[in-house]
């Protein structure tokens, strides 16, 4: 893998393949962050390891159905946000991930949904809701 980070926008983002991207820092200042599908056309699968982690802007986020995991710590500590939208494709949800995001009250999951690591969503106090689509 290429560590070495490409700029586009508001991202910053290394090749997992030679067509599929994983971001890897959040450059922007939007309140509401809407993850493109594709950036240079290269399919976004993945929100890397800390990604988001600190941003006390960040209050609504949206993932396209091409994202398959949520890296460790990626949203780590994002105290305002409140509302995540899950595409379809979500598989994994790294340990972390959403931990310390005070404001989260609710969260739907998809049905590809496989693995929520350890403390995923650790001291989210607002979080009163998890959805889990029927088996």
């Amino acid at each position: 893998m290429d560590y070495n980070d490409t700029y586009a926008g508001e991202f910053s983002y290394h090749n997992i393949t030679r067509s599929q991207i994983s971001i890897d820092k959040y450059n922007g200042q939007s309140n509401r962050v809407e993850i493109p599908e594709k950036i240079s056309g290269q399919e976004v699968i993945e929100i890397g390891e800390g990604a988001f982690s600190d941003n006390l802007i960040l209050e609504h986020v949206q993932l396209p159905d091409s994202v398959t995991a949520i890296k460790d710590n990626a949203y780590y500590g994002c105290r305002n946000l409140k509302i995540v939208h899950f595409g379809i494709g979500i598989k994994s949800i790294g340990d972390n991930a959403f931990a310390e995001c005070e404001s989260l009250s609710k969260v739907k999951f998809s049905a590809g949904v496989t693995t929520i690591g350890t403390y995923a969503f650790g001291k989210c106090k607002a979080l009163s809701e998890l959805i889990f689509p029927e088996a």
